[in-house]
């Protein structure tokens, strides 16, 4: 191949650097003049690239074309990139991918350690840059399609994990998983996942969920986290403080005020009828009560701040 079509090659792949990110098909049928066409020199120039890259969008492009042009040879020369810790996180991860892709006989060279960091690297970085809509989706859904399902509940919540603080991130992470997750029960942990990570990029994709799925069961869930993404996040009421007016509707605690004790009442029948109803209302009622018990000794109890109902209510 001479050094023009090699030229040629380098300004094809930085023809998709930018623009809306391709899918693979879309880069595979630009290439396609080079396919198993690669020379020694144009092997070398391609690697340099990858070497050479500064951003994850080139480095995914120029792995993607080296792995698959070259196909099985490019395993030998991806590897070393993908075990080099003192290179950016970007090339590793673009050269383990590739290698994932289109060397699958050099995967079975690596050693047990080498296999974890090959698996370990793309999904850590595209977890980094999940929003793109090609070859991070497809890394991040491979990973998860290629776990086992016991194994699956983990995963997602070392993706999670690795999106950090990052709703968005989290959002899409889940999403991506979701589109490959088939059984029910995998996918209602993986919509949890989502509500215990509440954001409004959470609820949104929920709600757009919950009008895309037919399984009553998601509808169900769905519906009661989008219930408490929503709540308004006021405080709930601290019985353990002294109350103090605050106007003639609303008593708050008093938080210089904190209760030496906490009564409560708890009561596990009502009654059959209006009037047993009746009378164990009233004595709920009373500030104090005065009572005895087996052995004779008098106690004076105190209302509850709260009441607990159990069994029969009328």
């Amino acid at each position: 191949m001479s050094a023009i079509r090699i030229d040629e090659l380098m300004a094809r792949i930085a023809s998709f650097e930018s623009g809306p990110f391709p899918q693979r098909d879309q880069f595979h049928a630009a290439l396609a003049p080079w396919k198993d066409r690669l020379d020694e020199n144009a092997l070398f120039v391609l690697t340099a690239a990858l070497r050479k890259s500064d951003d994850r969008r080139r480095a995914r492009l120029v792995a993607e074309a080296l792995g698959w042009l070259a196909g099985a040879v490019a395993g030998s020369l991806l590897v070393p990139i993908m075990l080099d810790v003192k290179a950016p996180l970007h090339q590793r991860a673009a050269a383990a991918a590739a290698i994932q892709e289109h060397a699958p006989d050099t995967v079975q060279t690596l050693t047990i350690d080498e296999r974890s960091v090959l698996l370990e690297l793309p999904v850590r970085e595209m977890v980094t840059d999940a929003n793109d809509d090609s070859f991070a989706a497809e890394a991040i859904r491979s990973a998860y399609d290629a776990t086992s399902p016991s194994d699956r509940g983990g995963f997602s919540q070392a993706l999670v994990h690795l999106a950090g603080n990052d709703p968005n991130r989290v959002t899409v992470v889940l999403g991506h998983m979701l589109a490959v997750e088939d059984d029910p029960e995998r996918r209602k942990d993986l919509i949890a996942l989502l509500g215990a990570n509440p954001s409004q990029e959470a609820a949104d994709f929920l709600a757009a969920l919950a009008a895309s799925t037919r399984n009553p069961d998601e509808i169900s869930i769905i519906h009661r986290l989008l219930e408490a993404l929503a709540h308004d996040g006021e405080e709930i009421y601290d019985h353990t403080h002294h109350g103090q007016d605050v106007d003639s509707d609303q008593r708050h605690p008093n938080e210089g005020q904190a209760s030496k004790a906490f009564w409560f009442d708890y009561v596990s029948d009502v009654g059959d009828g209006w009037d047993s109803t009746y009378a164990v209302a009233y004595y709920l009622a009373q500030p104090s009560l005065t009572v005895k018990d087996a052995e004779g000794r008098t106690h004076v109890t105190t209302r509850g701040a709260i009441l607990v109902f159990g069994g029969d209510e009328v």
